[in-house]
């Protein structure tokens, strides 16, 4: 089954993310190789289908550091 995904691709999930965050609007998400900056809306879509991606976000380690963490979702 062919699932069309609306939102928009980036090259590096820093990008999506610091992008989402520059607009205040959108989630960045990885699925099938890509990454993209999509509404809540279709993240909620997504899911609901049963579909497997992972959320990308910011996550400070112990010292402070920022790193990119992925959280699987289906």
């Amino acid at each position: 089954m062919d699932i069309e995904i609306r939102g928009i691709e980036f090259a590096t999930a820093e990008q999506a993310i610091q992008h989402g965050d520059a607009i205040g609007i959108g989630e960045a998400i990885t699925i099938g190789g890509k990454v993209l900056l999509v509404y809540p809306a279709e993240v909620e879509r997504l899911t609901n289908l049963g579909v497997s991606f992972a959320h990308l976000s910011w996550h400070a380690d112990r010292n402070g550091e920022q790193r990119i963490m992925t959280v699987p979702v289906n």
